[in-house]
């Protein structure tokens, strides 16, 4: 997944978040088509529905829920469906929201009544929800109680990779995109955890940059470096053939 903003700003540091930036990075990296997320406040809904509009060909557009009471759920998932949003993001540090909140419930229903997915940010540094309740074993939970949800871990279960695999592994419906987890932990234990996941789920896992984090060339280069030797690895499968699976890009 990637994220784009109107005016190009971005709040960790320098970065050119616009959608020129993106599309000349995508060009040197020969990608072809790019999931969007928004991130709020920096970019909205409408505005990746915008983009989307503009380039039905390069880009996908995933939507985020500005409030998750029942009637706000509703009014947004209509939206999502007349802009062609494919899925929807739920980031429980940034929204402050744990995996248990019954409130969720009318959400996961929703997408998996309308053939949505849901990617599930899974670094949980919060200093109000309780880790236990935004990591992958939650997410597991979830995949039992909606079996015909398609759920996307993103960043492999950052710290939790090793508990994200499993949980895969265990539900059908789970897959992972590998964006940032990479250079994030490299040096880490966490780094070999994620190669060995790599190899291990090759075919229910997404190639990701979170730009403007990461230009897709650079960290394809990351990622390339990362497996490394292990002829196992299906890059094909990884860069556009397991997202075929959940997202109809037609």
């Amino acid at each position: 997944h990637m994220h784009v903003t109107e005016n190009g700003s971005w709040p960790a540091g320098d970065r050119d978040a616009s959608k020129s930036s993106l599309m000349d990075e995508m060009d040197r990296a020969n990608v072809d088509r790019a999931v969007l997320l928004p991130f709020p406040p920096y970019t909205s809904n409408r505005y990746t529905a915008r983009v989307c509009s503009e380039h039905p060909d390069r880009f996908i557009g995933f939507g985020y829920f500005k409030s998750i009471e029942p009637g706000a759920v509703k009014d947004d998932m209509n939206r999502f469906l007349d802009w062609g949003f494919k899925g929807i993001k739920i980031h429980p540090a940034s929204q402050r929201l744990s995996l248990k909140d019954p409130r969720l419930d009318p959400v996961f229903s929703l997408c998996q009544d309308n053939g949505l997915c849901a990617v599930i940010d899974s670094f949980p540094q919060n200093p109000v929800i309780p880790l236990d309740e935004m990591g992958p074993f939650m997410i597991d939970r979830i995949a039992k109680t909606y079996p015909n949800l398609k759920l996307i871990i993103a960043h492999m279960g950052a710290f939790q990779v090793m508990d994200a695999l499993f949980v895969a592994k265990s539900n059908p419906n789970i897959y992972m995109d590998c964006s940032i987890i990479f250079d994030y932990f490299k040096g880490s234990s966490v780094f070999q955890d994620a190669v060995y996941a790599l190899r291990h789920l090759d075919r229910r896992i997404f190639f990701g940059s979170d730009f403007p984090e990461f230009m897709p060339g650079d960290y394809l280069d990351v990622v390339s470096r990362a497996a490394a030797g292990y002829e196992d690895v299906d890059f094909a499968a990884i860069m556009a053939e397991n997202i075929k699976k959940i997202i109809d890009f037609d």
